[in-house]
């Protein structure tokens, strides 16, 4: 009876084990680069940040520059949008940006502009009424706040 060998079925496995570990997806999954520009009654908002929330529960924060543009990645699929600038009122200046645990932390990007106040429906991807589908590929999305 001839004898098997496991050796080379166990290198086998561990060399699979290491290719799929090496090639493992962002919890994320697909995403695509997404720029636009934010106004607000008809003129780009002059600084803050825009966050993207995907039906899994993500979220992707990206800043406003003073001429109302952004640029982040964002996951392929439905997502809600917020805007906030409070963060530009002297008295939150020093505050820092919290982000659950678990999740990637923002770009150590400065927000800088001006505060304009914005109702209070922007500020939260639920109450935002504000939804875009990211499809593959880079894009370009505008978000229009009243």
């Amino acid at each position: 009876m001839a004898k098997r060998s496991c050796a080379g079925t166990t290198s086998g496995f561990l060399l699979l084990f290491v290719f799929v570990l090496g090639c493992s997806r962002s919890p994320l999954g697909e995403q695509a680069a997404l720029s636009g520009t934010v106004f607000y009654k008809g003129k780009p908002l002059p600084g803050g940040q825009i966050t993207f929330a995907t039906t899994q529960g993500y979220t992707v924060v990206a800043v406003i520059d003073p001429q109302g543009h952004y640029q982040c990645q964002v996951p392929v699929g439905e997502v809600q949008i917020a805007v906030e600038n409070r963060m530009l009122e002297a008295k939150a200046a020093s505050q820092p940006m919290l982000v659950p645990e678990g999740l990637p932390k923002p770009q150590e990007e400065p927000i800088r502009g001006t505060y304009v106040p914005l109702p209070t429906k922007y500020h939260a991807p639920e109450s935002s009424g504000l939804k875009y589908v990211v499809t593959k590929g880079p894009q370009t999305h505008d978000v229009f706040l009243e």
